[in-house]
């Protein structure tokens, strides 16, 4: 089944027209997860909402099989739109693929635009799968009018910002980040 046909069967999406659908669609991310691993994990922070496109993985709260999930199915709704906890751990029992949209693409596809949002800071790493998305996303705020300033970090992977105690970038992101927030507070 194709992307946009799935969606348009998930109940959050189901009002949306075809347009809007194949909006959401392009905010999607395919990510390749090995048999094994915990997609989600019960009671962490949860931020990304996910389709099953291949594999199948099976779904286990407080320790239990509650269900078993494949192809066409889906999870993490409410981590996009209500930043809740996650309330089960879903495991890959298969090597699968996954579309996934984050919470912060999710809330940009709520604003009807983006004008008159405040100054941005965006940053993205050479090496970050979602630094095309980054980039778009400071691209059409600029289109709006919205203060923007762009750094990609070269030669740095996705994670560079959390090594900021030992990676230099990392450390430079971070004071560009307090000197931003300096700013907008006044």
């Amino acid at each position: 089944m194709a992307l946009v046909e799935t969606l348009g069967n998930i109940e959050m999406f189901s009002e949306l027209s075809s347009r809007e659908l194949k909006k959401v669609a392009s905010f999607m991310t395919p990510v390749n997860i090995k048999a094994g691993r915990d997609l989600t994990v019960q009671g962490q922070p949860g931020r990304e909402f996910m389709i099953i496109a291949e594999g199948n993985a099976t779904v286990r709260r407080n320790g239990r099989v509650i269900a078993r999930r494949g192809p066409g199915e889906f999870f993490g709704e409410h981590a996009v739109d209500a930043g809740v906890p996650r309330t089960a751990t879903v495991t890959a029992d298969t090597d699968m693929v996954v579309e996934a949209l984050n919470r912060r693409e999710f809330s940009s596809l709520l604003a009807e635009s983006h004008a008159g949002l405040p100054p941005a800071l965006v940053a993205t790493a050479e090496f970050d799968p979602l630094r095309d998305e980054g980039e778009a996303y400071a691209a059409a705020l600029e289109a709006a009018g919205v203060p923007v300033s762009l750094q990609r970090y070269e030669g740095m992977p996705h994670v560079f910002f959390q090594l900021s105690p030992v990676v230099d970038a990392g450390k430079d992101l971070l004071d560009r980040c307090s000197a931003a927030l300096r700013d907008a507070l006044g």
